[in-house]
């Protein structure tokens, strides 16, 4: 695997106040993950739920056993850190959720207010072997009996602190509800001034309504960097050994990305929802066919149109394409970006044939053309791919890369038949009304177009042999049952001295091959290069997957936004 940086990010109970919270820190762990980074997530209890188990607790009496209580108050963090991997799980993103007795988080200290002793950090490296996140909760730890134990007031923290000096991270941040450090807590009145970076000392002086005084002790002493910042912000506090404290130019804080969409189908629809919770953002208008639809999904009548030249013309920074097909998609981006506006878009057909035309006119105006979600969904093929073909020159990519396949395929091996089985990928959602560009190895070929592109290789649809899955799979699958083997359709892209070879093809695999064992939508990616091979499961279609992707591009822009006017210190 190439991830071999790490960040530690800590989800505290005051941003992720309830399960509607979730795909926003999920958007924080994909935009890391997509910057080659295997992800810590330490938890806490949603909301008030941790007071909640208290006082429930309280019910019973004043004398109660501590560690019944820390039993109790334990039921918090399991759910919150079971509901953000099924979360991760919806989009793709591989995870697994440990807790305190699985990670070895040992404890000293009274069972209510305990101090983090030590962590078997073999647990996380033979984790991070199987998958790109690791969750644990942030409150609890065991005591040498073995018994659960709680770290008090502000645990999460020293719980991700720890960790990230014990893993030796490259990041650590602490995700609250404010953008960072102030000169006091922002809540109560006035304007205070937000710190850009501030040293332990300056920490310390500061009062404990954002960071709790033990944990910020505890960098001190371990000489640990960290940041402080909120999910949707662009901006950070840098709290280490940074020489003096200073603070951000509020004057020259950017105003929010004006954004235009384009479709508010599946995928869009998706994406609007996600919007309304990002500050960074104006949605300015969009368009789409049906208005009233459009309307009745939550969309305000004030910014609907069915006239997608208006969009564009409208004064977006950001023109985002959700409708799919070549034209009219060839015809608006061309627009979009010969304004000079940036272009966000999963369009793979559009991007696989006409991208390399639409990446001159965008470097021609300075703006930037993104397509996370045209390849992979929620997993990050192309930054991928892209990564290592700067650092090595890659010499094949093997991948199953299109669900609607995977699942026909796999009815037909119950012997039903090819008619049937697509019908039933149809009811499932798997395959479209007309499914014949998946089935017949065009889809598949164009996200390898595109992957040859991140990897600096110059290919065509055209040049990319394609067979079809239809009947004749059905005779193959009894062949390949005899063997103990399974049939794919997999994409494959070789450099043979100096030539490229290309195709999209049904191929009898064993059933224990990494490849074989992609199922229904999932998309799996075998990369090798001269300095070892890399593998990437995720799933790579679908409103969540592909709208993550999205999300993860706008906030790339939005990042860049303020990054041009130094606005964040990191990250």
């Amino acid at each position: 695997m190439y991830r071999d940086k790490l960040v530690v990010l800590k989800f505290g109970g005051s941003v992720l106040c309830g399960e509607d919270e979730l795909p926003t820190a999920i958007h924080e762990i994909y935009r890391w993950n997509a910057m080659g980074y295997r992800v810590v997530a330490v938890v806490s209890a949603l909301g008030t739920t941790t007071n909640q188990l208290f006082e429930q607790s309280r019910k019973y009496g004043q004398r109660l056993s501590p560690g019944t209580v820390a039993k109790l108050a334990a039921t918090g963090e399991s759910t919150s850190a079971a509901l953000l991997g099924l979360a991760l799980d919806r989009v793709g993103l591989t995870n697994e959720v440990h807790d305190e007795t699985s990670l070895g988080i040992l404890t000293t200290g009274p069972i209510l207010d305990s101090s983090i002793e030590s962590v078997d950090t073999d647990r996380f490296n033979e984790a991070f072997q199987r998958v790109e996140v690791v969750i644990c909760p942030g409150f609890l730890g065991r005591n040498p009996d073995g018994k659960i134990s709680l770290l008090g007031r502000g645990g999460s923290d020293l719980t991700a602190l720890f960790l990230a000096n014990a893993l030796q991270a490259d990041q650590c941040r602490l995700i609250k509800d404010v953008d960072g450090l102030f000169e006091w807590d922002p809540k109560r009145s006035g304007s205070p001034r937000q710190y850009r970076q501030i040293t332990y000392q300056g920490a310390l002086e500061l009062d404990e309504s954002i960071v709790q005084h033990k944990a910020v002790r505890f960098t001190q002493e371990n000489n640990v960097t960290f940041d402080v910042t909120s999910l949707r912000s662009a901006f950070a506090t840098r709290v280490g050994d940074v020489g003096e404290d200073l603070f951000h130019d509020e004057s020259i804080r950017p105003q929010p990305l004006r954004v235009g969409l384009l479709g508010l189908g599946t995928v869009g629809l998706g994406l609007f929802r996600h919007l309304a919770k990002f500050p960074s953002v104006k949605l300015n208008q969009i368009a789409v066919r049906d208005i009233q639809k459009a309307i009745d999904n939550g969309a305000p009548e004030t910014i609907v149109t069915t006239n997608a030249v208006n969009v564009i013309q409208n004064n977006c920074d950001v023109l985002i394409e959700l409708i799919g097909g070549v034209e009219p998609a060839l015809t608006l981006v061309r627009a979009a970006l010969d304004s000079g506006t940036h272009v966000i878009t999963a369009n793979k057909s559009l991007i696989a044939r006409h991208g390399l035309e639409l990446q001159r006119l965008a470097d021609q105006r300075d703006c930037q053309l993104l397509y996370s979600g045209a390849v992979g969904g929620g997993v990050p093929m192309i930054e991928t791919v892209n990564k290592l073909g700067r650092e090595n020159p890659i010499t094949s990519i093997r991948g199953v890369l299109n669900g609607t396949c995977n699942f026909v395929l796999d009815k037909m091996a119950q012997d039903v038949s090819f008619q049937e089985a697509v019908l039933a990928a149809q009811r499932k959602g798997f395959a479209e009304a007309d499914p014949s560009l998946d089935l017949n190895g065009t889809d598949a070929a164009e996200k390898l177009v595109i992957l040859a592109r991140a990897a600096g290789l110059n290919l065509a649809v055209d040049d990319v042999r394609c067979e079809a899955v239809d009947e004749t799979a059905m005779e193959k699958w009894q062949a390949a049952k005899a063997d103990q083997r399974v049939l794919r359709q997999v994409s494959t892209l070789e450099v043979v001295d100096g030539k490229i070879q290309a195709s999209v093809c049904v191929q009898t695999l064993p059933r224990d091959h990494f490849l074989a064992m992609a199922q229904g939508e999932d998309n799996r990616l075998v990369v090798d290069t001269g300095s070892g091979q890399t593998q990437l499961i995720g799933r790579g279609a679908g409103r969540f997957p592909t709208s993550q992707a999205v999300v993860n591009d706008l906030m790339v822009m939005i990042r860049q936004n303020a990054s041009r006017l130094q606005l964040e210190p990191v990250g």
